[in-house]
């Protein structure tokens, strides 16, 4: 995950959001940053090709992104 040039708002790859829908360990930092976005006081973008790898992961297996 990276910070925008906006100190409120970041950025997420396809492993901080694999990691964080899979209830993986993340660093504190991390974690807290996905709080914040929960919360409503930062925003998090998505790009369209980390749902694409995500997707991508899922039909192969990789990831398992059904778990509840």
């Amino acid at each position: 995950m990276t910070s925008s040039t906006h100190a409120s708002d970041y950025v997420a790859d396809t492993m901080a959001l694999v990691l964080r829908i899979e209830k993986r360990k993340l660093s504190q930092t991390v974690k807290e940053i996905f709080e914040h976005m929960e919360s409503g006081s930062l925003t998090i973008y998505i790009p369209g090709m980390v749902f694409a790898e995500i997707l991508y992961l899922s039909a192969r297996h990789k990831i398992g992104i059904n778990k509840s």
